[in-house]
C-alpha cells in the first residue's frame, strides 16, 4: 500500500520535474550557440520574460525560433553596424527590416524597441550620419497587448502608421533619429486615447536616405495624441504649435520656436523644462503662471557632443501671478538680473544649480541674497559642485522642518478705546487716560481694564471709541464690498480692481475711497469715518465726520531731478531721498526714502524680496511676518510657537488646543486653564484659569 503510494508520487514528480526546473533561456541560447549576442531573463517559472536580440543577420527562422516563446513581456531587437569609415558616403547595409511579421504571436508582448543604429562618422570625433531602416508592413499588426512601443533609426510609411494606430492599449510612443513625413495622414492615431507619454527626438547631423533636408517634426502628428499628459521634442527645425488640452509635462527644444504663445494655451501644464542651443530671450515665462516647476538647460553641438555652453538668462521674467515652486537652471551663467527675479518668486521652495557658474556680473549683495534663503522654510536649495564663486559661503541645504496651511479670517478689527476721567475739587484737578489697543483676526469683543477715581464735587466722563474695519483683499487685484481694502498706497476703481493710475484713482472715473485712496486733480482724499460716543446726562450723540486732504500735484520732470522745484518723475520712474530718478531698490524703496508724491515708491510694508520686521516693515494685511523677517502664509511663517512677529503682520496660535504665554488666546469664548489647555468646563474656567488668554468664569 504504501509502496504503490511512493511509486506513483514518484511518477508524478518525474513528469512534473521539466516544468519546475524549466530555464527557456538556457536552452534559447544552446540553440542560438554560434551567436552570442542574444541576452535574456527567466520569470520565477523559468519561462522567458525579456528577451535582447542583437539581430544583425538573423534569417526569418531565427526570429520565428524566438518568437516561439509566447511568454515574453519585453522584447529589444537591434541593428548595429557602426563600423563604416569616416565621412562614408554610401554606408551598404540591409535598410529593409522585413523578418518580424510574426512578433503577433507573443500574445503576452507588454514592451517592444526596434533599434535601427547605423551610422558612419562626419567628424574626427562624433558627428553621426544616420542611415533609415524601414519597417514591413504587418510588423506591428495585432499586437493587442503592447504598451510601450520604441522605434529608433526608422523611415516612417503609412502602413506603419495604421498599424501604430491599432494599438488599442499603448501608453508609452517613443520616435527617436527618423523621418515623419508630413505627406502621411495621421488622423487614426487619434484612436489611441491611452497614450500618456510622448517622445520625438531628431538626430541633428541628418540622414543619409531621407527625402527631407529639414528636421521636421509635423504637428499633426504630435497633436493627434490629445490623451497625451508627458511630451519631450528635441532637435526640431520646424515651428511648433503644439494643442494637447491634458498636457501636464513638456521638454522642449527652443530652437526655431519663435512663436511660443502656443505655450500659454496649455492650461494643465505644470512641469516644463527648456533646451536652449544659443542666446534666448526668456520673457515669454511671464505669461505662464500655470507652471509650478521650471528647468532651464543649455547645450551646444560642440566636437560632436551636445555640450554645456553656460549661457546668460536674458530678459528672465515671472508674472505677479506665478506658481513657481521649483526652478532648476542648468549650465546658465548666474548674475544679480537672475537672483533679483529669484527672491520676488513668492512660492519657490526648491532651487537648483546644475553645473551653472555664479558669474562676474553677480555681486555681493547677489551672494547675500542667495545666502538668505537658508532663512526660508520650507527651502531647498543645491549647488552643484562646479558652482564655482563663493563655495565657503553658500552651502547646499534643506529646510523640511516646517508644513501646513493656517486658515485664518479675513476680517480684522482694530479697536482704540479711549477713557477721560476728569475730576474736578476745590483743592485739586487730575487727569487720567487709559489707552488700548486689540488686533484680532476673528470677530471678538475686547473690554479694556479702566479704573476711574471719583472725588467730592463735580465728575464728567467722555467716552471715545474709534473703529475701524478693514477687511483685507481676498481675491490678489480685487477690491470692493466683496473683496476687501486695497493694499496701502493703491487705489480702488469704479470696477473693483486695485491700482495706482488715474483709471483707478480718479474720483471722476470712479475711484471708491472707502477701499482705497483716491484723487481728483489736484486732490487726494482719504475718507475716514469717526464715530463719537458723548454721554452727558442721558444724550447720546453720534458724529460722522469725512476728513479731505489737498495737495499741490507736481508737474512732470524731464531733467532726471525731481522733487520740490523740479517736479515729478516720468511714469514707471522713482524720486529719491535725494531728488534724483531712477528705478532701483535705492530710488524706489519707502525706507530709503523714495519721495511717494513724486513718483512711484516700494512700500514699506513689504520689501520687494517679502521681507519684513524692523528694517523693513510690516506685510501685506493677510500675511505673517515668520521669525527670520519673510511673509508668508503657512504655519512655519504664522506659528506663534515658531517665532511669528505679530508686530509686523498676523500671528496664530500653532498648537491647537493649548494657550498661555508664548503660545497664544483660546478661541470661540474659550476658557485657558492653569495647565494652558482650552477648553469650556469648570476645570479650564475657574480656578487658575488664565484670563488673559481666554474667558473665565
Amino acid at each position: 500500500m504504501k509502496l504503490g503510494f511512493l511509486l506513483k508520487s514518484f511518477s508524478l514528480f518525474l513528469i512534473a520535474s521539466p516544468f519546475v526546473y524549466a530555464n527557456e533561456c538556457e536552452e534559447l541560447k544552446t540553440h542560438f550557440k554560434d551567436i552570442p549576442t542574444i541576452t535574456c531573463e527567466n520569470d520565477n517559472d523559468g519561462k522567458i520574460k525579456t528577451l535582447k536580440l542583437n539581430a544583425n543577420g538573423f534569417s526569418k527562422d531565427d526570429f520565428d525560433k524566438c518568437f516561439s516563446y509566447d511568454s515574453i513581456k519585453e522584447l529589444i531587437i537591434k541593428y548595429d553596424d557602426t563600423n563604416y569609415g569616416l565621412y562614408d558616403e554610401s554606408p551598404d547595409f540591409p535598410t529593409e527590416i522585413d523578418n518580424l511579421t510574426n512578433l503577433k504571436n507573443l500574445k503576452n508582448l507588454e514592451i517592444l524597441k526596434i533599434d535601427y543604429n547605423v551610422y558612419s562618422n562626419n567628424c574626427v570625433t562624433h558627428c553621426p550620419k544616420y542611415l533609415l531602416g524601414k519597417i514591413a508592413k504587418n510588423t506591428l499588426k495585432d499586437l493587442n497587448n503592447l504598451k510601450s512601443l520604441s522605434l529608433y533609426g526608422i523611415k516612417f510609411t503609412q502602413d506603419n502608421i495604421n498599424e501604430i494606430s491599432s494599438l488599442k492599449n499603448l501608453e508609452s510612443l517613443d520616435i527617436n533619429i527618423f523621418e515623419l513625413s508630413e505627406s502621411l495622414d495621421f488622423k487614426s492615431l487619434s484612436n489611441l486615447d491611452k497614450v500618456t507619454t510622448l517622445s520625438i527626438v531628431h538626430n541633428p547631423y541628418l540622414y543619409y536616405n531621407s527625402d527631407k533636408k529639414d528636421l521636421i517634426i509635423p504637428n499633426e502628428f504630435i497633436n493627434a495624441f490629445k490623451s497625451v499628459t508627458e511630451l519631450n521634442i528635441d532637435n526640431q527645425d520646424n515651428q511648433l504649435n503644439i494643442d494637447l488640452p491634458n498636457l501636464k509635462k513638456l521638454t522642449l527644444d527652443l530652437t526655431n520656436q519663435e512663436d511660443k504663445s502656443y505655450l500659454e494655451k496649455l492650461d494643465k501644464l505644470r512641469k516644463l523644462t527648456v533646451i536652449e542651443y544659443s542666446k534666448e530671450d526668456f520673457s515669454f515665462l511671464e505669461k505662464l503662471n500655470q507652471i509650478n516647476e521650471l528647468a532651464i538647460q543649455f547645450k551646444t553641438i560642440t566636437f560632436g557632443y551636445a555640450e554645456p555652453p553656460k549661457g546668460y538668462l536674458t530678459n528672465l521674467k515671472f508674472s505677479e501671478n506665478n506658481s513657481l515652486k521649483r526652478l532648476d537652471l542648468n549650465s546658465v551663467y548666474v548674475d544679480d538680473s537672475n537672483v533679483d527675479v529669484i527672491m520676488k518668486l513668492p512660492n519657490l521652495n526648491t532651487l537648483v544649480f546644475n553645473g551653472s557658474n555664479l558669474s562676474s556680473k553677480l555681486g555681493e549683495e547677489g551672494i547675500n541674497n542667495l545666502k538668505s534663503l537658508e532663512d526660508r522654510c520650507p527651502m531647498e536649495v543645491n549647488y552643484s559642485s562646479n558652482t564655482s564663486r563663493d563655495k565657503n559661503k553658500l552651502i547646499t541645504f534643506r529646510n523640511v522642518s516646517c508644513s501646513g496651511e493656517i486658515k485664518t479670517s479675513s476680517t480684522t478689527t482694530t479697536t482704540t478705546t479711549t477713557k477721560t476721567s476728569t475730576t474736578s475739587t476745590d483743592k485739586s484737578k487730575s487727569t487720567t487716560t487709559t489707552t488700548t489697543t486689540t488686533t484680532t483676526t476673528t470677530t471678538t469683543t475686547t473690554k479694556a481694564s479702566t479704573t476711574t477715581t471719583s472725588i467730592d464735587k463735580t465728575t464728567t466722563t467722555t467716552t471715545t471709541t474709534t473703529t475701524n474695519k478693514t477687511q483685507p483683499t481676498v481675491v490678489k487685484g480685487r477690491c470692493g464690498k466683496e473683496y476687501g481694502n486695497c493694499p496701502s498706497g493703491q487705489c480702488c476703481s469704479k470696477y473693483g480692481w486695485c491700482g495706482k493710475t488715474d483709471e483707478y484713482c480718479a474720483v471722476s472715473k470712479g475711484c471708491q475711497s472707502e477701499f482705497g485712496k483716491c484723487s481728483d486733480g489736484n486732490k487726494t482724499t482719504t475718507t475716514t469715518t469717526t464715530t463719537t460716543t458723548t454721554k452727558s446726562g442721558s444724550t447720546t450723540s453720534k458724529i460722522p465726520r469725512t476728513t479731505t486732504k489737498t495737495s499741490k500735484k507736481p508737474e512732470p520732470t524731464d531733467s532726471g531731478k525731481c522733487g520740490e522745484g523740479y517736479g515729478k518723475c516720468p511714469t514707471g520712474q522713482c524720486c529719491s531721498k535725494f531728488g534724483w530718478c531712477g528705478k532701483s531698490y535705492n530710488y524706489c524703496a519707502v525706507i530709503q526714502g523714495c519721495q511717494s508724491e513724486y513718483g512711484i515708491c516700494t512700500e514699506n510694508n513689504t520689501s520687494i524680496e517679502g521681507k519684513c520686521g524692523k528694517e523693513y516693515g510690516s506685510c501685506p494685511s493677510d500675511q505673517c511676518c515668520s521669525k527670520h523677517g519673510w511673509c508668508g502664509k503657512s504655519v512655519e511663517y504664522c506659528g506663534i510657537s515658531l517665532g511669528c512677529q505679530s508686530e509686523f503682520g498676523k500671528c496664530e496660535n500653532d498648537l491647537k488646543g493649548r494657550c498661555g504665554k508664548g503660545i497664544g488666546k483660546c478661541s470661540n469664548g474659550q476658557c485657558c486653564s492653569k495647565f494652558g489647555y482650552c477648553g469650556t468646563s469648570s476645570d479650564y474656567c475657574d480656578s487658575g484659569c488664565q484670563s488673559k488668554f481666554g474667558k473665565c468664569n
